[in-house]
């Protein structure tokens, strides 16, 4: 009998069989599938190969490894074998289906009965689970959280505001991660300020699942996928030094923003322009780190290196932060004052650019000390941020000028004394002395408009 012709014809590929596929071989016997894949590595000069096997058990990624192939193609075979015969549990519901399942689970753990028998009290609105707004649960939450830090408790109630907003008359047992994913996509934020909102409603999905307002289980919010905000936090943290956004204030304008600063605003410039601090890290110091000859950076606070440095306390930092110094606290209480720094400067005419001060910081004391390890570890970045981006920017000139930016009424040098407390001298066209009556009196009546 003539064989029939197939030229042109697929293949059927028999239901329990091996194919072999880009990233492996696949093994079926009635169910889900078994993937097993060669490995490669090599660990002291040494080459070693094995065989690894991956499947889904119970709605999870599992993973075997084996160093010989026909071992790992047995167990794989046995496994597959297990799925298709249902010995191994499977669970590849998905959206809506997915969510009726685990509650049924949660709500048969709890009353002994079935799954069935769970659903249909699902179903029946005889859920064992209270039924809780968002908008009540944010309530309760926050008001358990009430005796926690000012700061912190502030940032709960505003990042959970948005999530109410939003679904605030929704069951948060209603909720869907789907939900949620377009919740935050169509945020008009960056990186940083997505995940900061996900992390603290995050928080409050977590403390309402322990008080048995949500069930058993990984959280819907738990699900939402990070990628919707990790490219833009990655941007974020390369922004920070990066060579275009490089530009520096001259030591002119720097006089200027001082004079038209009120006082409770004078830490964000002085921090910022004479100790190079990321607002990230200016907004979490405390009076008590500030020391006689530096400023302490716990490796808490330290945002990039993570690792704890001690700032350099220079003596025009210190003259204008000492008469707003106190006891306690933060010297920078309430993250707004940055906003209104950045207000006052634009109206006064300065072309403000995102860490301005940060990168004239770094760019002046690079000139001053031509010492790119010292300047790295002052403010808390790599040798190679500093040879790549900040090399040649300023020269050594405006650098003692901008070093030299003293309070108007300041004299830093005892009477006769000549010597310059950054790097021996005085700069030209810098004068020290105090004003008199008249000069002072002049002077503010050319003074901007302040803000209080």
């Amino acid at each position: 009998m003539a064989k029939p012709n197939t030229i042109g014809m697929k293949a059927k590929i028999p239901k329990n069989q091996n194919t072999r596929t880009d990233c492996g071989v696949k093994i079926v016997r009635g169910g889900m599938p078994v993937f097993m894949r060669r490995r490669q590595q090599i660990k002291d000069g040494k080459e070693y190969v094995s065989w690894r096997l991956e499947w889904r058990e119970g709605g999870k990624r599992r993973s075997t490894s084996r160093s010989n192939r026909e071992k790992a193609h047995a167990l794989g075979v046995d496994i597959a074998t297990r799925l298709g015969k249902g010995e191994i549990r499977q669970k590849i519901l998905s959206g809506i289906d997915l969510l009726v399942y685990e509650r049924s689970v949660s709500i048969c753990a709890q009353s002994d009965g079935t799954i069935l028998d769970g659903a249909q009290l699902l179903k029946a609105n005889k859920s064992p689970i209270p039924k809780c707004t968002v908008a009540e649960v944010r309530a309760k939450f926050l008001a358990s959280k009430a005796k926690r830090s000012k700061r912190h408790h502030e940032s709960l109630t505003n990042d959970t505001k948005y999530l109410t907003d939003k679904f605030g008359d929704r069951l948060i047992l209603d909720l869907h991660v789907l939900e949620l994913n377009e919740w935050l996509t169509t945020m008009s934020v960056g990186g940083r300020t997505k995940q900061n909102r996900w992390k603290n409603n995050r928080t409050m999905f977590l403390w309402a699942q322990r008080l048995g307002y949500l069930p058993e289980g990984e959280t819907q919010i738990e699900k939402v996928d990070e990628a919707l905000w990790a490219e833009e936090l990655r941007e974020d943290w390369e922004e920070d030094e990066g060579i275009d956004d490089v530009c520096l204030l001259t030591p002119e304008q720097l006089r200027a923003l001082f004079d038209a600063l009120p006082k409770r605003l004078i830490p964000v410039l002085a921090l910022g322009a004479f100790a190079g601090f990321r607002r990230s890290e200016a907004a979490r110091l405390h009076w008590r780190m500030v020391k006689e000859e530096h400023i302490e950076v716990p490796r808490i606070i330290a945002r990039k290196k993570k690792k704890r440095r001690l700032a350099p306390y220079f003596p025009a930092c210190t003259a204008w932060l000492e008469p707003c110094r106190k006891d306690t606290g933060l010297i920078i209480p309430h993250p707004d004052w940055f906003n209104q720094v950045t207000a006052i400067a634009k109206r006064i005419g300065i072309d403000w650019k995102q860490n301005v001060l940060r990168h004239s910081f770094i760019s002046y004391r690079l000139a001053l000390t031509q010492n790119a390890d010292q300047v790295a570890y002052e403010a808390g970045t790599s040798k190679g941020k500093i040879d790549s981006n900040y090399d040649e920017k300023a020269s050594r000139k405006d650098a003692e000028k901008w070093f030299a930016t003293f309070p108007p009424m300041h004299n830093p040098l005892p009477a006769g004394d000549t010597v310059n407390p950054i790097d021996g001298e005085i700069p030209e066209g810098v004068n020290h002395a105090p004003k008199s009556k008249e000069n002072v009196d002049e002077s503010n009546q050319t003074q901007p408009n302040k803000i209080i």
